[in-house]
C-alpha cells in the first residue's frame, strides 16, 4: 500500500510540474496606471481611431480601433477622481489579424483614456487619448434652438 501511495504522489508531482512549466503565462493587467506611462516598448500598439491624441465628438458612443501584435491583451483605462487611470471593464485579446476595436460610452465633457497592450513576454505599450464629448446644449446653440 505504501508503494502505491508513493507512486501516486510521484505521478501527481510530475503532472503538476508539467502543467506549471508547459502552460503559457497568465497576463494580469494592473488596476491603476499613470497617464504619462508609455511602456517598455514602442512597437506593439497602434491606435487608428482616434488617430490624434485629443479629439472632440458629438456622439456619446465612440469606437476605439487599431492594431497590435497578435496575442496582445488590450486594456482600457479612464481617469478617476484621484488623477490616476483606473482599469475599465473592457479588455480583449488581439487575434491573428492584429486588428482590434472596442466601443466605449463617453460622459459629457472631457474623457481621458489610456490604452495598454501587453504581451505574454512582459513587453507592453501604453497610449493616451483624450475625447471631449460636446453635450446637447452646445449642439442646440449651434442649431439656434438654445
Amino acid at each position: 500500500m505504501v508503494i502505491v501511495l508513493k507512486k501516486l504522489a510521484f505521478m501527481l508531482i510530475i503532472v503538476t510540474l508539467t502543467f506549471c512549466l508547459c502552460s503559457p503565462g497568465v497576463m494580469a493587467a494592473p488596476y491603476y496606471v499613470t497617464g504619462n506611462e508609455i511602456g517598455n516598448t514602442l512597437d506593439i500598439l497602434k491606435i487608428t481611431n482616434p488617430e490624434s491624441v485629443s479629439i472632440t465628438v458629438f456622439d456619446n458612443v465612440y469606437v476605439f480601433s487599431g492594431y497590435a501584435d497578435p496575442g496582445a491583451l488590450i486594456n482600457f483605462y479612464t481617469i478617476n477622481g484621484y488623477g490616476s487611470y483606473e482599469l475599465m471593464p473592457y479588455s480583449l485579446y488581439v487575434g491573428s489579424s492584429g486588428w482590434f476595436y472596442q466601443q466605449i460610452v463617453l460622459s459629457t465633457g472631457k474623457n481621458f483614456f489610456a490604452v495598454r497592450a501587453e504581451l505574454i513576454d512582459g513587453r507592453y505599450q501604453q497610449l493616451r487619448r483624450d475625447i471631449t464629448l460636446l453635450g446637447n446644449d452646445f449642439v442646440d446653440s449651434i442649431k439656434g434652438i438654445g
